[in-house]
């Protein structure tokens, strides 16, 4: 059972969990039916049959083992079953006083399960030809069907038959569905983080310059009256590189972020976003001006207080513009953008370590 699980565990698609399935599934139903008509010792074409059914299933799935072909000996198999070996039997085993027009419907319904859609038309046209000529020639030539079934033998082969492929069609159909909603859930899991990504800066995880950009224009600028814009520049991060590394240098980067990440609030439209290499943008939603500095302040001071491991000593300060959005002076978002950029490279020009807004300047 360990092994069974791994190995439904490598199949990684859809198609692959849909082929090992279904002919599982098959197999068994083959198997069932052979034991069913040596059991009642009917006529050994109908067990040859079922053997056979079940060894074909056995070489398909070795060699869609070996070769990956899964979609190209899907459809043969279907095609064997469905056109050749099952039209075969319900000649040999009684035509229509026998069970064998309800395994017609599984087969066809197996190769609604093909996933190239051209070669399922075809198959499916194909394997109901066939279907119809041995119906047609057991009307036309009733000597050639064999074995005709009594009453009550022709009853038990049809509960026989239909309790097998209905479970069949059940089960097919039941690990279909389980397996969609496996991969679609899967797609869903990718979909998600794919989107994240995007509008993700990969290294602090807070938002990128590009869905920044969007927030400002889509969000911040119709609603400009109730925000503030900060841009926060590390300051000496080039220093720290160069004297402690890049690897530390990317830690104060994240630490930066992860600050400015925790002060956002998360109930109103706050939103965190790297702008640049060492370069933050914080739009605040405050009901003053007074309000929003001070958180903006806070976070100033809350950079300098932070210690790292490694490097104990070492005090990291940042610079910033701040600015309020509603300002009438702004005629877009980009303007609002280059005037706090303006306001950040003022105050690291002045001294570092401060805030600079257009009440100051």
């Amino acid at each position: 059972m360990k092994a069974l699980k791994e190995f439904w565990q490598k199949q990684n698609t859809l198609e692959r969990k849909l082929f090992w399935s279904t002919l599982a599934v098959v197999i068994i139903v083959a198997i069932l039916s052979a034991i069913f008509t040596i059991y009642e010792n009917m006529n050994s074409a109908a067990s040859i049959g079922s053997v056979g059914c079940a060894l074909v299933c056995i070489i398909v799935a070795v060699f869609a083992y070996k070769s990956s072909f899964y979609s190209q000996c899907y459809l043969v198999m279907c095609l064997v079953l469905g056109g050749c070996i099952l039209p075969l039997l319900f000649l040999f085993c009684g035509g229509f006083t026998g069970g064998l027009p309800l395994y017609f419907v599984a087969s066809l319904m197996l190769i609604a399960y093909t996933e190239k859609s051209a070669y399922k038309v075809i198959a499916f046209v194909v394997t109901m030809v066939l279907q119809l000529t041995a119906v047609g020639l057991s009307w036309v030539h009733p000597e050639w069907v064999l074995s005709e079934l009594g009453r009550d033998d022709s009853y038990l082969d049809m509960v026989v038959s239909l309790l097998f492929s209905g479970f069949a069609v059940f089960s097919i159909s039941t690990l279909t569905v389980s397996a969609y909603a496996h991969e679609r859930a899967k797609n869903a899991k990718l979909l998600a983080r794919m989107d994240y990504l995007s509008s993700r800066d990969s290294l602090t995880e807070v938002y990128n310059r590009r869905h920044m950009s969007s927030f400002l224009a889509n969000v911040v600028w119709h609603r400009r009256n109730d925000f503030y814009l900060l841009m926060l520049n590390i300051d000496n991060l080039k220093r720290v590189n160069e004297t402690f590394g890049h690897a530390f240098g990317d830690q104060v980067i994240m630490s930066v972020a992860h600050l400015l990440d925790s002060s956002a609030d998360l109930s109103s439209n706050e939103c965190v976003g790297r702008y640049d290499g060492d370069t933050f943008v914080y739009v605040i939603e405050a009901s003053s001006e007074v309000e929003a500095y001070a958180k903006a302040d806070k976070i100033r001071k809350s950079v300098i207080q932070t210690r790292w491991e490694d490097f104990p000593h070492i005090q990291v300060t940042v610079s910033g513009g701040f600015a309020f959005c509603g300002n009438r002076s702004f005629r877009d978002y980009r303007q609002m953008l280059a005037k706090v950029e303006e306001l950040m490279r003022v105050a690291k020009s002045q001294g570092k370590n401060q805030l600079r807004s257009m009440v100051e300047n």
